[in-house]
């Protein structure tokens, strides 16, 4: 099933629901290009359902970028070019994860 939802306008819960999202089946969340985006009670909101509503060996595969780049404090060129790329087009980033914090046990 694949589910379009304005995350910054509806949420998870209700855009899955409303899609005839079923719970019980095996699911990968792909949140491509979709943290930065969003604020942080968006995100927690989303992570909430996601780890209360995943059937058995649910999966979540996200991409995120650092903190630095948010706040302009990142001196990468790439961070200065992505920052005035999404400001030009009216989507600001609004979240970072410190990479740090991502480290998984396995």
């Amino acid at each position: 099933m694949y589910a379009p939802i304005d995350l910054s306008r509806q949420a998870l819960s209700r855009g899955l629901l409303e899609s005839g999202f079923n719970q019980m089946l095996k699911t990968l969340f792909i949140w491509e290009g979709v943290t930065y985006y969003l604020t942080a009670k968006a995100i927690d909101e989303s992570l909430a359902f996601i780890a209360n509503h995943s059937g058995p060996q649910g999966c979540l595969l996200f991409d995120y970028t650092d903190p630095e780049l948010i706040t302009g404090t990142s001196q990468l060129k790439e961070a200065i070019n992505w920052r005035k790329f999404e400001r030009n087009n009216g989507e600001p980033l609004l979240f970072g994860i410190i990479k740090e914090m991502m480290k998984i046990n396995a």
